[in-house]
Formats: structure tokens, C-alpha cells, sequence
């Protein structure tokens, strides 16, 4: 359960606000302990663009879903997945993609990250940015 708490602006009628608390149901995927070598180089093709494009800006659309969450723009996944024209399963498959690395981003700009699916790269995104294998 993630809890995210809003502050509201005090304005002279309300000399305490009082802050909204949005709850968020969220389970992220189980990552197993990682041993061993954490960098190998590229051990698979390099992405076509046209797949770059569409893991960017899923990427992309997963950080703007997150931050809606954040900002009280949207209450639930149910509401964005409503908003977007998808199930809540896709919006929930794909969220943790907010939480790819800068550096893991570029190297899918700079074209130093293997060819990846959205899902798969979405199923196994570490939730530690020191985890995530940088290119």
C-alpha cells in the first residue's frame, strides 16, 4: 500500500489544513537477490528505434500516470485506466516503468540497451535504481 499525503495551501479562513491522504493499493513484482555480475555487455540484439519509441514513451506515459496519483489529478489506476481507454491491469502492468532509472533511460536513448519488450522490461523492473543493469 503506498500512502501518498496532500497538503493543502493555508488560507486566512482555514488556519490549519488539514491534509487528504490518497491510499494506493500496490504490489511490486518479487525481484530474487541478485549475485554474481550485475554488467554484462550487450547480450542481445540492439532495439530497432521504432521499439525505442514505443518503450520511451511507455515510460513516459507510466511517469505521468504516477505523478497524476501523486498530485490528486486521478484518485485510482481505475480512473487513469478509464481516462486512457485501457483495463486497469495495463495501467497497473505497466506503472512500475515510472520507476526506470535515468541512466537505464539512457541508455535505451543512446541505444546501449538490448532489444526489451514493454511488458517484459515492466514485469522486471528493480525497484532499486542500483539494481536496475546499466549500460
Amino acid at each position: 500500500m503506498i500512502e501518498i499525503q496532500l497538503r493543502q495551501e493555508e488560507t486566512s479562513a482555514s488556519k490549519s489544513p488539514i491534509p487528504a491522504v490518497l491510499k494506493v493499493r500496490w504490489k511490486g513484482p518479487e525481484v530474487p537477490n541478485a549475485k554474481g555480475i550485475l554488467h554484462s555487455p550487450l547480450a542481445g540484439p540492439p532495439m530497432i528505434a521504432g521499439n525505442r519509441d514505443v518503450l520511451l514513451a511507455a515510460i513516459a506515459k507510466a511517469r505521468a500516470w504516477i505523478a497524476d496519483l501523486g498530485e490528486g489529478r486521478a484518485a485510482s489506476f481505475a480512473e487513469i485506466a478509464r481516462r486512457e481507454g485501457k483495463v486497469e491491469r495495463h495501467i497497473r502492468l505497466l506503472a512500475p516503468l515510472a520507476f526506470v532509472s535515468p541512466q537505464f533511460v539512457s541508455g535505451i536513448i543512446d541505444g546501449h540497451v538490448p532489444s526489451v519488450a514493454v511488458t517484459a522490461l515492466a514485469k522486471r523492473v528493480s525497484w532499486s535504481w542500483a539494481q536496475q543493469w546499466l549500460c
